[in-house]
């Protein structure tokens, strides 16, 4: 996985681009509107910086793999990895995953960052189940480690792994 996507500007979508950034994969904020997705990309780089300030990274290439964007269909269509961080909205989120579903490349992994529920549920609508996974970060995650990574009823549990030891 070289190539990711974290939609959602908020509490969470930056510090887990940041994440993903600080494991060597080049990561585009998504958000609904540029100046929001800038907003996002920002917070990731101040995030980025704190923990260079305090001795915790080594951040600068991290710096370099981060970018921001409000172009969802273009963004997702490259990416080897899309995590949502969006509202809890079990309707919402199976909208969400259905489209990203038939927008990503057919081998990319679709992750939630939900923390309450069903990935089995969230799934239903994808043609491709087996790609889709949570993965659930703790606040803030560029300061916490990945708290876990929840499988559906037919996620790929060797592509379940495969995230881990990214993430971890």
């Amino acid at each position: 996985i070289e190539t990711g996507a974290v939609i959602g500007s908020g509490m969470m979508g930056p510090g887990i681009a940041g994440a993903l950034a600080l494991g060597g994969v080049r990561t585009v904020i998504l958000s609904r509107t540029e100046e929001g997705a800038a907003r996002g990309l920002k917070k990731a780089l101040a995030q980025l910086a704190l923990l260079e300030e305090n001795g915790l990274a080594q951040t600068q290439q991290a710096k370099e793999l981060l970018s921001a964007s409000a172009r969802l269909e273009e963004t997702v269509a490259g990416a080897g990895i899309v995590i949502e961080s969006a509202p809890e909205n079990m309707e919402f989120k199976q909208d969400l995953f259905a489209r990203l579903d038939a927008i990503a490349l057919p081998d990319a992994v679709l992750a939630s960052n939900t923390s309450g529920l069903s990935i089995t549920a969230i799934a239903s609508k994808c043609k491709r189940p087996e790609r889709v996974m949570t993965t659930h970060f703790w606040n803030p995650p560029h300061l916490m480690p990945l708290v876990e990574i929840v499988c559906g009823e037919k996620t790929d549990l060797a592509l379940a792994e495969e995230v881990k030891q990214l993430l971890v």
